[in-house]
């Protein structure tokens, strides 16, 4: 029988900024999102469901039991596309990670969390080209008068719940998170909600957090000086720095920032740098920078800094697709790239 099965349905959760949780942050959301074991096809939330009722949930055990049945759940159909496609996904990466190679481990039935995301909610300072109201409450307006405008375009109304700002969720979730070994924290702008510290707190209280990896992705606005020192208990951390673009081409897709502070702020992470700790530039790659990739390249060269980069899919019209191929040889010809 085909092996099918990814260490994620039974050993992580992904939030996302409205509380709502799926098995990981790239199944397909129909299909992937958390429903209750009454099969009542009420949404799970991280603001009205304790972490093991989750684990243990209607949505998640089925996609459990399909995999043991050698089946490819809907919820994780990009995985198994890519796999088909011959590329590195998800799945591999995730299951090579932790180690994915336990017999034993493998039930129905999980009370093993080891890898956490949480998405701050959408409180956020910034409206860049590529977000939306879900993930920025800075859209929230322009959506609104947009779609008055534009009778193709739909604002989101996605209700944002406030578990993320309680300190008696954070000290519930330590509780449950004796075994995590990574925990991947985003928002909207996870620097603006402070009261993640208290999970931070606890968890080196308990003395388990040197053996827990922290990941941040942050719009590099805010410099979190309180945190240092808290990080420096953690088996490692790695800052994911969002920049698109240098310049007036930063101050136009992630407005409002501006791209002198930006820098400022990339070389203060740098500096700042602790002994367990990595920083990189994650760069959006969209129909609107992809013609001058090389001088964030250039300028990551010259301070030695890690970059990597991911696509636009959403919204479509920054898709590279949508460039005009007169365009995009041009280009070409003007770099003398065949």
């Amino acid at each position: 029988m085909k092996d099918t099965t990814c260490c994620l349905p039974w050993n992580h959760l992904a939030t996302h900024p409205n509380g709502n949780v799926t098995l990981c942050c790239q199944t397909e959301m129909a299909n992937g999102i958390g429903f209750s074991k009454d099969k009542s096809n009420k949404l799970l939330n991280m603001d009205t469901t304790s972490v093991p009722d989750i684990l243990n949930s209607h949505s998640f055990n089925l996609v459990r039991e399909e995999m043991l049945l050698g089946k490819e759940p809907k919820a994780c159909s990009r995985c198994y596309q890519a796999e088909r496609n011959g590329e590195w996904n998800k799945r591999q990466h995730e299951n090579l990670k932790f180690n994915w190679k336990s017999p034993n481990r493998i039930n129905v039935v999980t009370d093993d969390l080891e890898f956490l995301e949480l998405r701050l909610g959408n409180v956020c300072n910034l409206a860049c080209a590529t977000c939306n109201s879900f993930s920025s409450s800075k859209w929230k307006q322009d959506e609104i008068k947009l779609s008055k405008k534009l009778p193709w375009f739909t604002a989101h109304n996605s209700a944002q719940a406030s578990w993320f700002e309680s300190e008696e969720f954070y000290a519930k979730l330590a509780e449950q998170s004796k075994n995590v070994k990574v925990i991947y924290i985003n928002g909207g702008e996870p620097f603006l909600i402070k009261a993640h510290k208290r999970l931070l707190d606890d968890l080196i209280a308990q003395g388990v957090a040197g053996e827990i990896e922290l990941e941040y992705s942050t719009n590099v606005t805010i410099l979190p000086e309180e945190f240092l020192s808290v990080w420096a208990h953690f088996k490692k951390v790695t800052i994911m720095l969002s920049v698109d673009d240098i310049g007036k081409r930063n101050d136009w897709l992630r407005w409002p920032s501006k791209w002198v502070e930006v820098e400022k702020n990339i070389l203060w992470y740098d500096h700042n740098k602790l002994d367990n700790m990595s920083v990189i530039i994650c760069q959006t790659i969209s129909a609107m920078n992809v013609f001058n990739l090389h001088e964030l390249h250039d300028f990551c060269k010259q301070h030695q800094l890690w970059l990597t980069s991911n696509f636009v899919f959403s919204p479509a019209w920054f898709s590279g697709a949508v460039i005009e191929p007169k365009l995009k040889e041009y280009e070409r010809n003007k770099k003398g790239i065949n």
